[in-house]
């Protein structure tokens, strides 16, 4: 992700889990589990919007515990 270009590396990232999305149609992966910034930023949007994700886990703050947040 290009923190540069804030948009059209959300997009690319959301591309990335639609893909990730059809392996698991496809019986190829068995979950989808998002991390990084698009994760920690947008949670909710994920959990709510894209069902395939199983669970999404941002990154951490200083000093902060970095606990992944399901989804399922």
């Amino acid at each position: 992700m290009t923190p540069a270009y804030p948009s059209q590396a959300k997009q690319e990232s959301i591309s990335a889990i639609m893909d990730a999305a059809g392996y698991k149609a496809d019986g190829k992966a068995r979950r989808v589990i998002v991390t990084g910034c698009l994760a920690q930023r947008y949670a909710g949007e994920l959990a709510s919007e894209l069902p395939e994700v199983r669970a999404s886990d941002g990154l951490p703050s200083r000093g902060a515990d970095a606990s992944p947040r399901s989804t399922s």
